[in-house]
């Protein structure tokens, strides 16, 4: 049974589909969008660190697992003015990814 008394999101019908106000965003040509969930999972990041230094590289790596188990690969780079280079790896499906963890000092699996 639904709860009567419980608020309910102001929902605006925009085109074909309903979305709640608290969803949708104005891209920066005033354009009004909908953020919808696509996939759901967890996520790692790790940098690069030369091994011979020790010193930590600027460009880092994103590894998203989506709840099947399907990683997506983003590489992050530095670019020159300041912003950063997303690059997007083929899709790599399960592959299984071993990264240093310094906390643990041992080597870990994504």
């Amino acid at each position: 049974m639904e709860n009567l008394f419980q608020k309910k999101e102001p929902v605006v019908k925009r085109g074909a589909k309903k979305y709640p106000n608290d969803v949708v965003s104005i891209s920066t040509t005033g354009k009004e969008e909908a953020r919808v969930l696509e996939k759901r999972g967890t996520f790692i990041k790790y940098n690069y660190e030369d091994v011979f230094s020790g010193n930590s590289e600027k460009k880092y790596t994103l590894l998203l697992k989506d709840e099947n188990g399907n990683i997506e690969h983003l590489f992050v780079l530095p670019a020159s003015n300041g912003k950063e280079l997303v690059v997007k790896h083929v899709n790599e499906g399960k592959k299984k990814r071993r990264i240093w963890d310094p906390r643990l000092k041992t080597a870990t699996e994504f």
